[in-house]
């Protein structure tokens, strides 16, 4: 009786509820602009309020509905404020955008807590209300600029991941995201593919700049956007994309990339592994697989055959991968390359001590001859090139063939000379007076 009695004849007293209304609400106001007036009442003061209107039942029918329409303008006021130059957002300002939409909304959280109306109806909405006037109203212009401008440096990582957690709270705001992020990833990848054609100097460093690329959106996937798949195969079609418009020149390079790595023995000393793991991921968006089978063989005989090969052990490593990735037919002839090297150097052990076995061997074949014999099919093809060779050259070539031919019978011998190379020892000079000089020499212009 004594609170009914209270709220007829005070509260609802012509010149009471409107007051107690509006200074209430404009002590909200001031606590939100941090105005120092008479008009800002402590939280404590506030929270009597608050549980006085809610046991005399006009929190809900008086109150809230104003509380409400006013949030609704003073963040619609300052979103518009904050984003005045909207045609021409800069960093600074969607930096400046997303910490403030973060404070407020933590601001409301705890003001709604301290207030204490954490139990009603009211949290929900006031937390709607700022995500409507904060985030969906300016939703273009946010994920547009925050992907545009911010994306692209890992010093940005911390605003990206609270733009992700901003619009999350909004399910068209994700998908807007993945679709801005798509159309980033691929124009910045068709840049970095593009240049090259403009500078040819660009493709030497096209793959380094591309696993770049990849490892920073990876990470921005990985700890900015919560792993989201959407975000990770929208990642993977921009790559797709991107990679193949200059046709068959990505497989190419990394082909090179590969073979550059696999001849200096100091990539294969810092996490040699791993390097082969991302270039593989480089390697799965290309849809010229073949072409990069056909560089890849062909700068491997160069290896192999030339000994320029920094390790067998990461040779048959990168084997081992791609074998993995695509399958036994798609490494059988590099496979098999492999075993007629394997084959040749047994060969060519026995035709020493063939030799060794001959009279006067040691003056008839002065030269230290080593053979690799390749399998017709299996190795690239070059065209044979008509070599003039010295007396002692074509003897070795002589009795090489009579000795190959005597084990395998029905078989034929083709040599290939621009595949060979020889080293030159010499001393000039008087008996007092020795100079010696070693070289390699190319056989083709020996």
């Amino acid at each position: 009786m004594c609170l009914d009695l209270f709220r007829k004849e005070i509260i609802f007293h012509e010149k009471v509820l409107q007051r107690l209304l509006r200074s209430s609400l404009d002590a909200i106001a001031a606590e939100r602009t941090n105005t120092s007036s008479s008009q800002r009442a402590s939280r404590i003061q506030m929270r009597n309020i608050m549980r006085m209107m809610v046991d005399l039942d006009i929190y809900e029918s008086y109150f809230e509905p104003k509380f409400l329409q006013e949030s609704k303008d003073f963040y619609n006021g300052e979103a518009m404020r904050k984003l005045r130059f909207i045609s021409s957002i800069t960093f600074d300002t969607i930096v400046n955008y997303l910490d403030f939409v973060a404070e407020k909304l933590k601001e409301e959280e705890l003001r709604i807590v301290a207030y204490g109306l954490a139990m009603t109806t009211t949290s929900k909405k006031i937390e709607k209300i700022l995500e409507k006037e904060l985030i969906e109203a300016h939703l273009d212009v946010l994920v547009n600029n925050c992907v545009e401008l911010l994306f692209g440096d890992r010093k940005n990582f911390r605003h990206i991941k609270l733009a992700y957690q901003l619009f999350s709270r909004l399910p068209e705001a994700i998908a807007r995201m993945c679709f801005c992020f798509n159309a980033f990833v691929k124009n910045r990848g068709k840049t970095l593919v593009n240049l090259s054609t403009s500078d040819p100097e660009k493709d030497k460093t096209l793959i380094k700049d591309l696993l770049d690329f990849k490892d920073t959106m990876d990470v921005i996937v990985r700890e900015c956007l919560g792993s989201n798949q959407r975000f990770a195969n929208t990642l993977k079609d921009a790559f797709e994309t991107f990679v193949n418009i200059r046709t068959n020149k990505v497989a190419e390079l990394i082909a090179k990339h590969v073979d550059s790595m696999l001849r200096d023995a100091y990539n294969l000393e810092v996490s040699f592994d791993q390097q082969i793991d991302k270039l593989l991921v480089l390697f799965r968006f290309i849809h010229g697989k073949d072409i990069f089978e056909a560089f890849y063989q062909r700068d491997l005989s160069k290896r192999l055959l030339g000994g320029k090969s920094a390790s067998v052990d990461a040779e048959k490593l990168v084997l081992m991968k791609l074998k993995q990735e695509c399958g036994g037919a798609f490494t059988s002839k590099l496979e098999a390359m492999f075993k007629d090297m394997e084959l040749s150097r047994e060969l060519t052990a026995s035709f020493k001590v063939h030799l060794d076995k001959k009279e006067n061997a040691s003056k008839t074949y002065p030269i230290d001859l080593s053979v690799s014999v390749l399998t017709t099919g299996i190795w690239p093809t070059y065209l044979p090139i008509e070599l003039l060779l010295g007396q002692d050259l074509r003897a070795y070539e002589d009795v090489f063939q009579e000795f190959y031919l005597s084990k395998h019978t029905g078989r034929k011998l083709t040599w290939q000379h621009c595949f060979g190379h020889c080293l030159l020892r010499a001393q000039f000079g008087g008996e007092g007076n020795k100079v010696s000089v070693v070289n390699s020499v190319d056989v083709l212009f020996c």
